[in-house]
């Protein structure tokens, strides 16, 4: 685990980044035309899933309930 809150907050940021790419994917597998309705819902709890990790992890990182600053905490 993080020994210090800089490391913690790497950790957070680097779970974030991978949240949000693995959200953005299941956007596009859920409005691409190719995914077949009855998988439509598998891919929509996916986006949910990884909706509500990310909207934690802001919160963990002090965001609660607020979009971070542009730029600020995907660098």
């Amino acid at each position: 685990m993080a020994t210090n809150v800089t490391q913690r907050n790497e950790v957070l940021r680097e779970l974030l980044r991978w949240h949000s790419e693995k959200g953005r994917l299941a956007v596009n597998r859920l409005f691409d035309g190719v995914t077949p309705p009855r998988q439509a819902d598998v891919v929509y709890g996916e986006l949910r899933a990884h909706t509500e990790s990310t909207d934690h992890i802001l919160s963990m990182l002090g965001y609660p309930d607020a979009l971070p600053p542009a730029g600020g905490v995907l660098r």
